[in-house]
């Protein structure tokens, strides 16, 4: 079935959305960053308490499970790497996001400039400018 009716209905406001949209999406990256930065300090304690029990199994003549728990630590290493590029990534989204908006927020005031110009030229002759 097609949309005819769909602004009669309040589910045609497609210009608002599209005016949101860059908001919305920042604000959704954002809310992942945060994640992802809770998940670093989360992924960062388990690295610590891992190697806090390589540690104390040293110490304790427990080589396998120091092993182990060192183990475990590399797992963690190498997920918080992940975590870090993902949110570098999530970070030069939102950069080039707010970029863009202001780009066109810059071209949208060039051209209101521009249509003012041509207004307040617009009744100007070849004529007029030589009366004057």
């Amino acid at each position: 079935m097609s949309g005819w009716g769909m602004g009669w209905f309040g589910g045609g406001g497609t210009s608002t959305k599209k005016k949101d949209a860059p908001k919305n999406a920042i604000l959704g990256l954002r809310s992942t960053l945060e994640m992802l930065t809770k998940r670093e300090k989360h992924l960062q304690n388990q690295m610590d308490e891992q190697e806090a029990l390589a540690r104390k199994y040293v110490s304790s003549n427990n080589k396998n499970a120091a092993k182990a728990a060192l183990r475990r630590k590399k797992q963690y290493e190498h997920a918080l790497e992940q975590t870090s590029a993902q949110m570098m990534t999530v970070e030069r989204e939102i950069s080039s996001i707010e970029t863009a908006n202001i780009n066109k927020e810059t071209l949208d005031a060039m051209k209101n400039a521009s249509a003012a110009m041509k207004q307040i030229h617009g009744g100007l002759t070849i004529e007029k400018v030589d009366s004057t």
